[in-house]
């Protein structure tokens, strides 16, 4: 997102490795309820949580990013491993960034941006001389963010600094934290260099030679998570064929008064999409997904666009402020918590399993070192109408209705993330029938 005019907001007095390859596996929903357990192979559950990154602004420092001690804490609560934020030659945001990793979170960092005159060189010289293993802080360099987005030419600009990073990174000694392509900007209509986003993408061209993964932005403005996922990842890479891609940004917005262009969706819809977002991404093979952003601006209205993408929110003025958790912030941490099972890479054991459901519901396995293994369940439907802002039905009733068999009785546990920390037992099963509300429901089983 370009947020050259970030809004200005009051600090806060509450203070609450690299790219790796990840393969989705998911189940296809069988064709009926007889249908026998097959056997599936499951992913490690562990990996889903380092797929999924957030966006912070640790440059901003009037803003409430300024106070890095609030930053970290709310990172650690939410159980993230990844951020994304500008790298900066000051001080106090390389220090920020010194401070999250001994808290185990990785940065990605942007480096530069369409206009700035300060040189790749000149970052990655910081970066090597600050820091002692800066694979311990950075888990890749991105380029530029969105440079077709100003409305003025980009283009020669955006492929002159991609190379200048790539070679810069190897001069320092850097060559073992990836490059990840600069990212485009939706543009619908009467773009320059391109009339959309796909037209330009083409006109940028063959980054290849410098990058080690693409990169896109998904904003589904207000529909399922799964929209438009498709579409970038073609346009991610028209940039960077045969990379693996990466989505830095993407989200709901929550400002229920705007009137503008895009479409906001209410914090409850946002809740229940936001751990789906990622396993649609996981399902589309996306390396990782980074959620657009932390924090809400404080101070301003529910007509304000750009002050409502956060998962924290805040109560107050001023030096009364108090920062409070989102809907979505729960459910994300929630999901984190649950596959959250670090330790060396393992792969699980396939699982016999079947799952008999309408057309559109999608699933994905995952094993944990316990044996256990964690299935989720989705719909992908719309919940949300954003253009006449009414609910199309209620988040926590009935959408559907699955049949999950298993090829030996395990205990079944159900837990639907609208409604989390509620568990369903269901004791030792080898059938059983799903209600599914909205949104991602989780399926622990154990031998």
């Amino acid at each position: 997102m370009d947020r050259s005019r970030r809004l200005l907001s009051r600090r806060a007095v509450l203070r609450a490795g690299g790219l790796a390859g990840l393969t989705a596996l998911a189940p296809r929903p069988a064709s009926g309820a007889g249908a026998a357990p097959l056997p599936v192979a499951a992913a490690a559950a562990d990996d889903l949580v380092d797929a999924f990154g957030v966006v912070i602004h640790l440059h901003f420092g009037d803003t409430v990013y300024a106070d890095h001690d609030a930053v970290a804490a709310w990172l650690a609560a939410l159980g993230v491993r990844h951020v994304r934020s500008r790298l900066s030659t000051r001080p106090e945001v390389l220090d920020g960034f010194e401070d999250l990793a001994e808290r185990g979170i990785k940065v990605q960092a942007v480096c530069g941006a369409l206009g700035d005159p300060e040189s790749m060189e000149s970052l990655m010289a910081v970066v090597a001389a600050r820091f002692p293993d800066p694979t311990t802080v950075f888990s890749a360099f991105e380029g530029i963010n969105e440079p077709n987005n100003d409305g003025v030419p980009w283009v020669e600009e955006t492929r002159a600094k991609t190379a200048d990073l790539r070679r810069a990174r190897d001069a320092h000694g850097l060559s073992d934290i990836p490059v990840v392509a600069p990212s485009l900007a939706r543009v619908g209509s009467e773009g320059v260099e391109g009339a959309n986003t796909r037209e330009q993408a083409e006109r940028l061209g063959d980054l290849s030679a410098w990058v080690d993964h693409g990169n896109m932005h998904v904003y589904p403005r207000g529909l399922q998570p799964s929209t438009d996922i498709g579409r970038f990842t073609a346009v991610a890479r028209d940039v960077a064929p045969d990379r693996p891609v990466v989505c830095t940004e993407g989200g709901y917005f929550t400002a229920t008064e705007y009137e503008g262009g895009a479409f906001p969706v209410p914090p409850l819809v946002a809740a229940a999409y936001a751990p789906q977002m990622l396993l649609e991404h996981w399902l589309a093979g996306t390396r990782r997904f980074f959620r657009y952003e932390l924090f809400d601006d404080p101070g301003f209205g529910l007509a304000e666009r750009e002050a409502h993408f956060g998962m924290v929110a805040w109560a107050g003025l001023g030096m009364l402020s108090l920062a409070y958790p989102k809907p979505d912030f729960v459910t994300t941490h929630r999901l984190l918590e649950v596959f959250a099972d670090p330790g060396p890479s393992f792969e699980p054991a396939p699982l016999e399993i079947s799952l008999a459901g309408p057309a559109d519901v999608r699933s994905t396995l995952f094993g944990r070192r316990d044996g256990s293994y964690l299935l989720c369940v989705w719909l992908d439907r719309p919940v949300y109408d954003p253009v006449r802002r009414r609910m199309r039905r209620g988040l926590t009733s009935t959408a559907a209705t699955v049949v999950l068999r298993l090829g030996r009785a395990r205990d079944v546990a159900v837990e639907s993330l609208v409604s989390p920390y509620r568990t369903e037992h269901h004791g030792r099963v080898r059938r059983l029938s799903l209600d599914l509300p909205t949104g991602v429901t989780i399926v622990r089983l154990t031998p």
